[in-house]
């Protein structure tokens, strides 16, 4: 009997060196899994809508998808309000143009608005004291939903960032419970969501009924930037513009060290110049298209397009030929607060003057 143990150690001792310790790595792997929410379940049932984000709209709650590629990229954030509080079809940030960033730490991910207003030459001494000097603000600290099993993206919650007073209005306290998502769309290379917002005892107007249910509808945009190749201009103190501002430290001049830059459209000539016909006009690579949006009376239209394509004899002058077309909404075939879109619209106020709000990027 004594014999037969002694035999039987070895293999008992065997046994346990092929199950073997642990992996540490796949055991901490696992266990972070566990954290987060089975990522098919979270989006069992829900609508989805594919785009510069992957949208999963289910019941009241709208999730995102983040791609790995997608942290630490910027994205602008229009927003607008769309109807509501007599000022429909106001730009609200369009004079600060928001830079959101999204940047994961560990179980969770930061949504940081970029400070774009103090710059230097990059990888110089002064960039690095321009980068000690100013930060970029930490807005909120989002819960990770779910991490794809394959794709190692997250998932996170919008409503935690648009189901709040994101937009500053400042006109009461938000009610989550009274509001809801209205449109959401998803383009290769943005996102259209509308929020219909309602606040509570802070917004005392003859254009709310009841201040105690004041309901306006919040249009939010991310927008991926464009591709290199646009070349700035500067701007020139004798002529008038609509400008970006930075502050640029490596800057030489001795006057300012900030940089104006007219905010312009990026025409470019189809046809290069001709040595022989220097004067010869060329129709743009891109066309300026403006849409007259269906709220502007029918008995006006024709006069507002002919007064926006007016405009064509001035870029004439610099060598560019139906530089301006025009087009009529007919059906909701698009938002007018989708950055994609240029639109003439007609808006009820009792305040006296016209609005020309734009966004630059």
């Amino acid at each position: 009997m004594k014999r037969n143990l002694i035999a039987l150690l070895p293999a008992a001792a065997l046994a346990l060196l092929l199950i073997g310790p642990t992996d540490p790595t796949a055991a901490q792997q696992a266990a972070s899994e566990k954290k987060f929410e089975d990522f098919d379940q979270v989006i069992k049932g829900a609508k989805e809508f594919e785009g510069l984000f992957r949208l999963y709209l289910k019941d009241d709650r709208l999730f995102a998808e983040i791609q790995l590629g997608q942290f630490n990229q910027p994205f602008l954030c229009p927003i607008a309000v769309a109807r509501g509080l007599g000022i429909g079809g106001d730009t609200l940030n369009f004079g600060e143009q928001w830079v959101l960033m999204f940047r994961r730490v560990g179980d969770k991910v930061h949504l940081i608005r970029r400070n774009v207003h103090f710059q230097a030459k990059k990888n110089s001494a002064v960039a690095k004291a321009v980068e000690t000097t100013y930060a970029d603000s930490v807005l909120m600290s989002l819960r990770i939903h779910s991490v794809h099993p394959s794709r190692g993206s997250v998932l996170i919650n919008f409503n935690d960032i648009f189901m709040t007073d994101f937009a500053q209005l400042g006109i009461g306290g938000f009610d989550s419970s009274r509001s809801v998502w209205g449109k959401v769309k998803a383009f290769p290379r943005n996102v259209e969501l509308e929020v219909a917002a309602t606040y509570s005892g802070g917004f005392h107007d003859g254009s709310v009924i009841d201040s105690r249910g004041a309901t306006v509808v919040i249009h939010y945009g991310l927008c991926q930037l464009p591709e290199d190749g646009y070349q700035p201009r500067i701007a020139d103190d004798r002529v008038g513009h609509f400008l970006t501002v930075v502050k640029d430290f490596s800057t030489d001049s001795k006057d300012t060290t900030f940089v104006r830059y007219v905010n312009r459209w990026r025409l470019e000539r189809a046809e290069p110049v001709d040595p022989k016909n220097p004067n010869k006009l060329s129709a743009p690579k891109k066309k300026i298209i403006f849409w007259i949006e269906k709220s502007v009376p029918e008995e006006y239209r024709a006069y507002v397009r002919e007064g926006i394509l007016e405009w064509n004899k001035a870029f004439e002058k610099i060598g560019f030929r139906d530089a301006i077309e025009v087009r009529q909404q007919e059906s909701e075939d698009f938002d007018p607060e989708d950055i994609n879109y240029n639109t003439f619209r007609w808006i009820t106020t009792d305040r006296g003057f016209a609005r020309g709000p734009s966004r630059a990027n």
